[in-house]
């Protein structure tokens, strides 16, 4: 599976202590995965509340993307970014079947499912342009 830049995946985040980020949240792949360790960089998203003042991050138009958003306007928690496993990345399961429509199985018998990753969705140009601009500000990393 290539992950691109931009695209937008449901990612479960573990918990190392502390205020850090953790739990099932929404994140903007930055990077394909590591050939030697299959880590890549994303920027978790959450929900924007309304009053709340946000520090490091952009924010982003949920209309824009989906059809009935949770909340109208996501932050991209830039000053967050972290380097997750693709294991951590939720994906969906389907049996696996030859030409036929025949299901296949190991040698125990036990059905065989293939890894299926789908984006909640992609971030447009201006969007991901913003977000590479906030992360040359906030980390001075310049990110192609």
């Amino acid at each position: 599976m290539a992950f691109q830049q931009g695209e937008v995946y449901l990612v479960n985040f573990t918990q190392k202590g502390g205020n850090e980020f953790y739990g099932k949240h929404y994140a903007i792949i930055l990077t394909p995965p590591d050939k030697t360790d299959g880590t890549l960089l994303a920027v978790p998203l959450t929900g924007k509340k309304a009053g709340k003042k946000y520090r490091g991050g952009i924010t982003l138009d949920n209309t824009k993307y989906q059809d009935a958003p949770s909340k109208p306007k996501a932050y991209a928690y830039v000053r967050k970014i972290q380097e997750i496993d693709k294991r951590k990345i939720i994906y969906k399961t389907k049996k696996q079947v030859d030409a036929s429509g025949v299901l296949l199985t190991d040698k125990s018998g036990k059905a065989l499912f293939q890894k299926i990753y789908k984006p909640a969705y992609q971030l447009d140009q201006t969007d991901l342009d913003k977000l590479k601009a906030k992360i040359k500000e906030v980390l001075h990393l310049d990110i192609e």
